[in-house]
């Protein structure tokens, strides 16, 4: 009977790690889908204003104009990116992923165009 007792507290314990480590995968995947989402958002926002900045740039009628509406569109996309940065620290945190697996295929600096 002691034999029996056991043998079901493993199956226990299996089954609940089992169902624990589910939980954490899905819990990993929801916080990656929305840093994605974020992400994107953030992409999306900062290049809406970079292009107002371009667009400011381009119908001043001086440079030192231009020069500062590119500085000003700069500036934003930088805090942008750190607000990014930081969010997807956040999500390292909390997946308590020690890698750069947040990052996998979410290039936003690479995505800036010229």
């Amino acid at each position: 009977q002691t034999a029996e007792l056991e043998e079901k507290i493993k199956q226990l314990r299996e089954e609940h790690s089992v169902e624990v480590e589910e939980r954490r995968q899905q819990t990993k995947e929801e916080h990656r889908e929305a840093l994605a989402v974020e992400e994107r958002r953030l992409a999306e926002e900062a290049d809406a204003k970079v292009e107002e900045a371009r667009q400011a740039a381009g119908e001043s009628t001086s440079m030192a104009e231009a020069r500062k509406a590119q500085a000003d569109g700069t500036k934003r996309l930088e805090k942008e990116r750190e607000r990014l940065e930081l969010a997807k620290e956040k999500l390292r945190k909390l997946t308590g992923s020690e890698s750069s697996e947040a990052d996998e295929g979410s290039d936003v600096e690479g995505s800036e165009s010229s």
